[in-house]
């Protein structure tokens, strides 16, 4: 017995457009195509599109759900992997979601907000953002905050890495501003990094600059401090 195209996506419940979509990439070919371009699914199908559709559902993507249905990857360790990745991903999503917490509740509690910036209430949640995280500072903003960011955009144009040596020597006047303010180790430095492209706030901030530019700068402080 086969299906329709049709007939066979109401049957599992998806789409015609993503059967068209899984015959186009390889991952379910029909059994046959009829008169007029009309494609038709059989039970192996039927069986296999059910399996793609449990992989999908735990957020495997369409590459490795292609491998683990053709018998190329291991499913036990794909799958092992996958929940390794979904683990550190609730870890950091509760880290920001503790932090942004924090920071929404001392916005609530407080509508003073100290001058750092000349948009004095989004500079004080940047600092709240950094208070909260790693402790206590000296709210001063040192001269030339925005010539770090137009020099990685310049080096990120042209193509550098962000262990490139020209990415580290500006990552090194970075961490000299930072320490007008406060002194971190290294571990801090890097969770700073991690913090600008984390969060919401600072990310929108850095990706003005340039789209990218909050993730380019959290990879070139961690590699800066590996050094």
């Amino acid at each position: 017995m086969t299906w329709s195209t049709a007939r066979f996506a109401r049957l599992c419940g998806v789409t015609s457009r993503t059967l068209r979509h899984y015959d186009a990439i390889g991952l379910l070919r029909p059994v046959a195509t009829g008169t007029g371009g009309v494609r038709h699914y059989g039970e192996a199908e039927r069986v296999r599109l059910l399996e793609i559709l449990r992989l999908r559902g735990m957020g495997l993507d369409l590459d490795t759900v292609a491998r683990v249905v053709s018998g190329a990857a291991d499913e036990a360790l794909v799958l092992r992997r996958h929940l390794a990745s979904l683990t550190a991903e609730r870890e950091r999503l509760a880290a920001l979601t503790s932090s942004v917490d924090e920071v929404v509740g001392e916005l609530e509690r407080s509508g003073e907000y100290m001058v750092w910036s000349a948009d004095s209430a989004r500079q004080r949640r940047y600092e709240d953002v950094i208070a909260r995280r790693f402790g206590a500072f000296e709210p001063v903003l040192p001269d030339g905050g925005s010539v770090v960011e137009d020099r990685l955009v310049e080096l990120m144009k042209a193509g550098h890495g962000a262990g490139d040596p020209a990415v580290r020597a500006v990552i090194a006047d970075h961490h000299r501003m930072i320490t007008a303010f406060w002194t971190p180790d290294a571990e801090s430095y890097a969770a700073l990094g991690r913090l600008y492209a984390d969060d919401p706030e600072f990310r929108r901030r850095y990706d003005s600059w340039h789209p990218g530019l909050a993730e380019f700068l959290r990879d070139a402080m961690a590699a800066y401090v590996t050094r």
